[in-house]
């Protein structure tokens, strides 16, 4: 799958797309929250080259990260 020109645009449309997010920085990156409290996902571009970092993190869903 190729990557987007603009991976942060098309992260951030993804995100607030889902209800009840929002986005801020947190240790200086994009950030979204669910309910303005709970992390789902980080974005990272602090390596000084090519890489992108994304972390995401499972909600109360009863699933683990990573799960499909």
């Amino acid at each position: 799958m190729p990557v987007p020109a603009d991976p942060l645009r098309r992260l951030r449309e993804l995100c607030l797309a889902l209800p009840e997010t929002t986005e801020r920085l947190s240790h200086g990156e994009p950030t979204w929250f669910v309910r303005d409290r709970k992390v789902f996902v980080s974005y990272a571009d602090h390596h000084h080259d090519d890489r992108l970092g994304l972390d995401k993190t499972a909600l109360e869903t009863g699933r683990k990260a990573g799960d499909d």
